[in-house]
């Protein structure tokens, strides 16, 4: 099975496209032309939404994928409480965090980030509180909540051979604990020690940066 990496310019965020006989997995939509143009390409009309948490980085392109084709949207609770409503999907931490680098390199990215960024509230199809299992084209799709990140934060295993993370897990990166909704003691005491369970072999696709096997990423740490 094929994964596909688009990377959201401005904050580096990872979304993940998987295809099979027509049907299509879209994971942490943000908008893409390269996206569109391929999902035309193929004549796509059934897309899977999935969503690793809440954070608007992650789930800025769900209402457009879903201008494109038959969408069913997956997420923990947390998260589709969160995302539906619009004030909890404005961008202000990214914009912040964009007009400092702006600062530093005298550029005007938050500027034109804010301008482009879409107001939304999303509505999920299918939620969760701890675990869900879902078969999609003759595969087994896991979701497990993984607290930490965020209140919303999920994993999604497929087959026991690929995690995505999202924000859980980052290669180099430490998890981000201490946003609005995150908690160190829920990561170390929940999230981690399930994480470092699984199969060192595990082809790992995190939320920002490259993939690599859980082993390679765990290294890190």
């Amino acid at each position: 099975m094929t994964v596909r990496r688009f990377v959201y310019p401005y904050i580096n965020a990872n979304m993940y496209f998987i295809v099979d006989n027509g049907r299509a997995i879209v994971i942490d939509p943000h908008q893409s032309d390269e996206l569109h143009a391929l999902l035309i390409s193929q004549n796509i009309n059934d897309i899977l939404i999935l969503l690793t948490h809440e954070h608007p980085d992650h789930t800025s392109g769900v209402n457009w994928v879903r201008t494109f084709a038959n969408s069913t949207v997956i997420c923990q609770d947390s998260c589709a409480q969160i995302i539906a409503i619009e004030k909890n999907n404005r961008p202000v931490l990214l914009s912040f965090i964009l007009a400092e680098q702006d600062r530093i390199n005298n550029t005007n990215t938050a500027d034109e980030f804010n301008k482009i960024f879409p107001q939304y509230v999303c509505a999920a199809d299918i939620t969760f509180s701890q675990e869900y299992i879902h078969q999609w084209q003759g595969r087994t799709i896991k979701f497990l909540s993984t607290p930490g990140h965020s209140k919303g934060s999920a994993v999604i295993i497929f087959d026991e051979i690929m995690i995505f993370t999202g924000d859980s897990l980052l290669k180099k990166i430490p998890a981000i604990t201490r946003f609005p909704g995150g908690s160190t003691k829920d990561y170390n005491n929940i999230t981690l020690p399930f994480l470092k369970s699984l199969d060192e072999d595990m082809l790992c696709f995190p939320g920002h940066g490259d993939e690599g096997t859980l082993k390679e990423i765990f290294h890190n740490f």
